[in-house]
Parts: structure tokens; sequence; C-alpha cells
């Protein structure tokens, strides 16, 4: 479906809304190969690999394409993903919210928890920077690296899938998760401000 959609790509390059098209290629890939019994999250994956490596794959192929032409189409697109993705981080954060129980009991459930977790993040992640910049110029910036920690939509998505699922308990796993995102997110913010204010104090000491 890339290879045929690369080839079609390039023949409708003038004219208007391909992004478009393409958004109709790709819901059609995945649900295709759903139907088939394959995973239609990575025939989407294939099928950006092969429009993203254009030049890679026409020379493979053989195909009668000047890749230069499809560098506008190209612009286009990513700058249609960037815009897609936003409003899709936008709204899920919402649909967050919408489920998000703040009576006393659940806040203190999340919290509790929450807090254990991120500590073990941060424990954890501070390891993994020391291990990383053993016998590196970049071990100056140990602090920075552990504290600018903030999780986001990657564990989001994945809190939501025991709802999905229909797990008993589901509901625990997005309180816990929805807490961590926001502590992390403000040890990051208040960390950013601390090494903010280190660096310029140093720069005046200099």
């Amino acid at each position: 479906m890339g290879v045929f959609w690369l080839w079609i790509l390039y023949r409708i390059r003038r004219e208007q809304y391909t992004y478009v098209s393409t958004l109709a290629i790709l819901i059609l890939t995945y649900v295709g190969s759903e139907l088939l019994g394959g995973s239609g999250v990575l025939s989407a994956l294939v099928l950006g690999l092969v429009i993203g490596n254009d030049d890679s794959i026409a020379s493979f192929m053989r195909m009668n394409i000047n890749i230069v032409q499809l560098d506008e189409v190209k612009e286009f697109l990513i700058r249609f993903q960037s815009e897609l993705a936003f409003l899709i981080r936008s709204f899920f954060f919402v649909f967050l919210g919408l489920i998000y129980d703040i009576s006393f009991t659940a806040l203190t459930f999340g919290l509790l928890f929450g807090l254990a977790f991120t500590a073990i993040n941060i424990a954890l992640r501070y390891l993994a920077v020391n291990i990383s910049v053993i016998r590196s110029d970049m071990s100056v910036d140990k602090v920075a690296m552990t504290l600018l920690c903030g999780q986001g939509l990657a564990h989001a998505t994945l809190s939501i899938l025991p709802l999905q699922l229909g797990l008993p308990n589901a509901e625990i796993y997005s309180k816990i998760v929805i807490t961590v995102i926001l502590l992390t997110n403000i040890i990051t913010s208040i960390g950013s401000i601390m090494i903010s204010r280190k660096q310029r104090s140093q720069k005046k000491e200099t």
C-alpha cells in the first residue's frame, strides 16, 4: 500500500488536500490490516516509513519518480500531522480530566501511590543518568537530566487500556498515572526554574 500510494501521490502532487487523501489511505490500511488479522498500528508505521523514505524506495523499486517534486507534499503532511497530533493530545487529556475522581478517598489513594511511583521513577532515572554519563562531559548536567522527568501522553494512553479491555478495577490505573503525570511535570517545572537561576548566577560570577 505504501509503494502504491507513493506512486499515486506523485501523480496528484499538484492537487489540493493531498494530505487528506493520504489520511484516508492510512485509515484504509489500518482497517484492512486489522480485518486480515494483522496489526493496524504496524501497518500504519510501515506506510509512513515508505513515504518518508521515498528516495530509497523509489530507487529500489525503480519507480519513475522525481523525488524533489514530492518535498512540498511531504512538508504539508508533516505540518498536518503536527496539527492532528496536537488536537489528539489536547482532547485525550480532556478525557482524562473527565474520568478523574477528585473525591477525598480517590484523591488520597491516587496521591499516595502517585508519590510512591514518582519517587521510584526519579530514583531509577537518577541511577540511569549516573551510569550513562560515566567518563562523559555531560556529567555536569546530571541534576538537570534527572529533574527533567515530566511524563505525558504515552503513560496516559497505556493507563486507558484496562478501561478499554474491561478489566476489574481499571479506573485505579488512570488515577495513579494522572497523579504521576501531574507530579513529574511539577518537578520538571520547578527543576527548570532552579537550573535556570543557577546558570544565571554562574554567568554573573564569571
